[in-house]
């Protein structure tokens, strides 16, 4: 039976939101807050890439989920994480579009590789020629490659499959060189 702690950040104060990013780790009991404060961390490292009035914050309530199953089993607290306030000085890109975090592991099921997406909300128009810029890639990624290092103090970063009821630990990071464009994303 492998427990994953689930951590959620919610995003709001643009139009189009509220956003939701959802991360999973490996649990260990007892390591709430730093999986919390580690998440806020993440985002914060680029505050400046999002764009202003956007504010994002990690939920204080962390599900923890049977992956063979995929029910919860419990919750536990995380403390108050610091909120996610970002400065992105330039102008919004639109509300669908959507930096692309991809997250690898090593394993496979039925013979395709178990993978992930993270999306950054709200990138801003001075990281962007149409696709997001190299420095835009390069900072989310050295960001990400952090949250990947601490995350073995307080329980692996882990991508979960509902689909197929398997978790896996996350193994490389790198950003997409496109947008990704959520077109579920209201006005």
């Amino acid at each position: 039976m492998t427990l994953l702690r689930k951590v959620d950040v919610v995003w709001t104060g643009l139009g189009g939101t509220p956003y939701f990013s959802q991360f999973f780790f490996d649990h260990q009991p007892g390591k709430a807050s730093a999986a919390a404060t580690a998440v806020s961390t993440f985002f914060t490292a680029n505050a400046g890439r999002i764009a202003l009035g956007l504010v994002g914050v990690v939920q204080d309530d962390q599900t923890i989920i049977e992956s063979s199953t995929g029910q919860p089993v419990a919750v536990e607290q995380g403390g108050s994480a610091p909120n996610i306030t970002a400065s992105g000085s330039s102008e919004p890109l639109p509300a669908a579009t959507q930096g692309v975090l991809r997250l690898r592991t090593a394993v496979f099921i039925n013979g395709r590789r178990l993978q992930g997406r993270l999306f950054i909300p709200s990138p801003v128009e001075n990281d962007s020629n149409g696709r997001p810029s190299l420095q835009y890639r390069q900072l989310w990624e050295s960001a990400a490659n952090a949250l990947l290092t601490s995350s073995i103090s307080f329980g692996a970063w882990e991508i979960f499959s509902r689909k197929n009821l398997a978790e896996a630990e996350v193994s490389a990071v790198s950003m997409w060189s496109e947008w990704g464009v959520l077109r579920s994303r209201r006005q």
